[in-house]
C-alpha cells in the first residue's frame, strides 16, 4: 500500500498534459524544470483577492457569507483510494464562509468565461474540497460551492492630462458542479496510474520528447 502526495495544480495541468511526466514528479522519478509564469498574472489575483477579502459574498453568489483571500497552505489528512492512500495540499485563492455553516472555494481567473475552462478546473477544485473535507488537522468542514471568478479586461483608460491610467475589467462567476461519484472515479485511474508501470511517452510532451532524444543519441554515441 502506497501513500501518494498530490498537488491540485498538477491534478489539473501536469496529469491532463502529460501522464508520464505527472507519474515521474509524484513518485519522485524525475520533476520537470521551473519554467516562469509571467508575474502580471500572479499582480491582477492579488489585486481581485485584496478586493475581496473581508467584503460580503451577496452580491456575486446570492448567499449571505464573507469572502477569506489569505494564502494559506491546506493539506488534507489521508483519503483512502483501493489499497492506496491520497494526500492533497493546496492554496485556496479564495474561500467563502457563509453563514450556514458550510465553505465555498473559488479560483480567481484573469482568462474568458469558457465552458472549457470550467471543465479544466473541476480537478482542483474537487481536490480541494476534499482537503477542507478531509483535513489534516482540524475538524472537517461541509463544501457546498465551487466556482471560478473570472475577470476579462475589455478596456484601457488613459487620463491624457494627468496621465493616470487603468484597466477596465468584466467579471462572471461560474459554478462548478459538485460531483463526488465522477471524482472519486478520477482518483481511482490516478492511483491505477501510480501505482502501474510507467506510462508510455505519448509523443505530444515536449519534455518526453527531449529525454527521448537525448537517450538515442547517447545510444548512437556507443
Amino acid at each position: 500500500m502506497a501513500t501518494y502526495y498530490l498537488s491540485p495544480t498538477d491534478l489539473t495541468f501536469l496529469y491532463q498534459e502529460c501522464p508520464r511526466c505527472f507519474y515521474n514528479k509524484v513518485l519522485k522519478i524525475w520533476k520537470r524544470p521551473y519554467t516562469p509564469f509571467p508575474r502580471i498574472f500572479g499582480d491582477i489575483d492579488k489585486c481581485i483577492r485584496r478586493t475581496l477579502h473581508g467584503h460580503s459574498c451577496e452580491f456575486l453568489l446570492n448567499k449571505p457569507g464573507v469572502f477569506d483571500t489569505t494564502n494559506t497552505l491546506i493539506k488534507s489528512g489521508p483519503i483512502q483510494v483501493g489499497d492506496h492512500k491520497i494526500i492533497f495540499s493546496g492554496y485556496p485563492d479564495i474561500r467563502v464562509y457563509f453563514e450556514d455553516g458550510t465553505i465555498g472555494i473559488i479560483d480567481a481567473k484573469t482568462s474568458y468565461p469558457k465552458d472549457s475552462a470550467i471543465k479544466l478546473y473541476d480537478r482542483q477544485l474537487h481536490s480541494l474540497r476534499s482537503t477542507i473535507q478531509t483535513p489534516q488537522i482540524g475538524d472537517s468542514r461541509t463544501v457546498s460551492l465551487l466556482g471560478l471568478f473570472i475577470a476579462t479586461p475589455t478596456e484601457f483608460i488613459l487620463d491624457t492630462v494627468t496621465g493616470a491610467s487603468h484597466f477596465q475589467f468584466d467579471s462572471v462567476f461560474k459554478s462548478v458542479e459538485i460531483n463526488d461519484g465522477e471524482w472519486f472515479e478520477f482518483l481511482v485511474k490516478v492511483v491505477e496510474l501510480l501505482s502501474g508501470k510507467p506510462p508510455d511517452d505519448n509523443g505530444k510532451c515536449y519534455w518526453c520528447v527531449m529525454q527521448r532524444a537525448v537517450a538515442e543519441k547517447r545510444v548512437d554515441e556507443k
